[in-house]
């Protein structure tokens, strides 16, 4: 193993992130070269966290619930007089953490105030270089979310990586390099042009690093190092859950691949959102937006809402409770069904508890498949939208199908936003940075803005997370100005994309 570029996976369990108030209690690290196999850096070991621990404390519970209690943990070395010859362990070696860089690196400078610092990257900061759109941001989020990805590609083969995939609370260091591998599996399923812009942004951003930025660059470095040489640590402690090894060499080959503008390989790539649009809603005409006559729902439809309401108890109802029926709820939505098909209008009001989305919701969606004409909701603030269209709108869905709705007859859904909610095509091309210009932080926004604009399936900018994941100073000046530049990339009244 190559102590100065093979990575090091550490877990480092404290009893929180305070690191004047918290203590240490679990440290390990294992190097995982494939032609090795695992070999320990640092030993598992344990320690008591606090010298005087109250009982009943929230740490005392949590440390018992791990079998640390009385003599067991009273015989632990305190954490401060033992982890020093840990850390040391460390001195200038690449480290990858679960959460908490900045937390590890106090704790290593206080244990060893003499010694060269490590590299250290965690996966939740590389998550977000990564992967900047929407989704989950905490490790365990991210654990369940890529490792199901992967064990669902398997399970295809004919592995057994079928099962569910359960995040670890603590993660352990194995733990840790299965979502580092599954991350770097996630970069090298994406389109070869995508690729090929990211490797060469990635490039340049670590070109302008060079000067002055050495905690970034050094942060880069040890990402290239994961992409590009992932033998160095692909000899996990796991089953089949990866049923082919990662080859050596894709990043080099996809930046030799490369044009010398990223915007160019950019260019070359169909945004998600314009394949799901295609998918969803290319090869069906466009429905009209108006009906002036009025249009009543067939007895079929009227009994598949019946049924809908007779559903929605039991969908909201834990196991082994009685469901409890709302009366309101079904008047609201016997007004809102009379409503659409006597062609009038209604005012109406509810309250709290009473049902009221999955009111308007099925005789809306239910109305507009019937009668072949687009129907728009509007709600009174974003949040709310949201909360209608990633939650609300797919259980209705799944209520109607389950009522009786044939499949044929399900009804197309979109989300729209004012137009300067979403990101620009041509805006994003036109804000690439020139070679040898432009601020680190801006090049680091760019190109993770250009990996939104490719992947995400909406370009709605609400889902862009605007941390850069590398270190690159004070964190609110630093998203001051990856919020300036995001501002440089919406869609204006136009605007061609």
């Amino acid at each position: 193993m190559h102590a100065s570029t093979d990575p090091v996976f550490v877990a480092c369990w404290a009893t929180g992130s305070d690191t004047n108030e918290d203590g240490v209690f679990l440290l390990e690290g294992f190097g995982y070269p494939a032609t090795e196999g695992r070999v320990e850096v640092l030993s598992t070991s344990w320690f008591a966290p606090y010298s005087n621990l109250e009982s009943g404390s929230s740490a005392s519970r949590e440390l018992a619930a791990l079998g640390l209690t009385g003599e067991k943990l009273s015989d632990l070395p305190d954490w401060k007089d033992a982890t020093p010859e840990y850390f040391a362990k460390l001195e200038s070696r690449p480290v990858i953490l679960a959460s908490g860089r900045n937390e590890f690196l106090t704790r290593f400078r206080r244990a060893c105030p003499t010694l060269h610092e490590p590299v250290v990257l965690d996966l939740e900061s590389l998550a977000a270089f990564l992967l900047p759109g929407r989704g989950e941001r905490a490790f365990a989020g991210l654990y369940q979310r890529l490792l199901s990805t992967a064990a669902s590609s398997s399970s295809k083969q004919g592995t057994k990586a079928n099962e569910r995939i359960t995040a670890p609370s603590r993660p352990r260091a194995n733990d840790i390099r299965r979502l580092c591998e599954a991350l770097i599996r996630w970069h090298f399923a994406r389109p070869e042009s995508i690729r090929q812009m990211f490797a060469r942004a990635f490039d340049d951003l670590q070109a302008v690093t060079e000067e002055g930025e050495s905690a970034a660059w050094e942060w880069l470095e040890l990402a290239r190092r994961l992409l590009d040489r992932p033998s160095r640590f692909a000899a996990g402690d796991d089953d089949d859950l990866f049923t082919a090894a990662l080859t050596d060499g894709e990043f080099s080959r996809d930046l030799d691949s490369a044009p010398m503008d990223a915007e160019r390989a950019l260019t070359e790539a169909t945004p998600e959102f314009r394949l799901e649009y295609e998918t969803e809603f290319g090869e069906h005409a466009p429905l009209e937006s108006r009906r002036e006559d009025a249009a009543a729902l067939s007895q079929d439809d009227h009994k598949i809402l019946q049924a809908f309401y007779d559903l929605v108890p039991r969908a909201f109802t834990p196991k082994g409770a009685e469901p409890r029926d709302r009366p309101g709820q079904r008047v609201l939505a016997q007004e809102v069904t009379a409503a659409l098909e006597e062609n009038r209008f209604l005012m109406a009001d509810a309250p709290t508890g009473t049902g009221k989305t999955l009111s308007y919701l099925a005789p809306s969606l239910l109305w507009s498949t019937a009668t072949q004409t687009r129907v728009a909701l509007s709600t009174y603030t974003r949040a709310l939208q949201e909360q209608a269209y990633f939650r609300e709108i797919p259980r209705a869905l799944r209520l109607l199908r389950d009522a009786g709705l044939p499949d044929e007859r399900m009804p197309r859904v979109a989300l729209l936003k004012g137009r300067a909610n979403y990101i620009c095509g041509r805006a994003i091309l036109d804000t690439a940075p020139e070679a040898g210009s432009g601020s680190v932080i801006a090049r680091a926004t760019w190109l993770r803005l250009a990996l939104f604009y490719a992947e995400d399936s909406s370009g709605d900018l609400d889902g862009f997370h605007g941390a850069p994941g590398l270190p690159l100073g004070q964190p609110a000046a630093v998203l001051r100005e990856v919020w300036r530049m995001v501002a440089s990339v919406r869609a204006i009244p136009g605007c061609c994309h």
